[in-house]
């Protein structure tokens, strides 16, 4: 199904007597990352696919019928 290019952000965190605040700093990078995982292309249930169109970039889970 292939990956995306996306912008994972990251935030710090610092604790000053047992709160959790914002430093102000963190990084952004380019990643990878999966359209559908593995893992979900895997534990498709019997009946249900997965539809990609490059052409008009949409996908989503269908459910298939058997045809008679």
């Amino acid at each position: 199904m292939g990956t995306r290019e996306t912008l994972e952000i990251t935030h710090q965190l610092g604790e000053r007597s047992n709160i959790s605040t914002a430093t102000g700093y963190g990084t952004a990078k380019k990643v990878r990352k999966y359209l559908y995982h593995p893992d979900d292309i895997k534990s498709l249930k019997t009946g249900t696919a997965i539809y990609m169109s490059k052409d008009i970039s949409e996908h989503y889970i269908i459910k298939v019928r058997k045809g008679f």
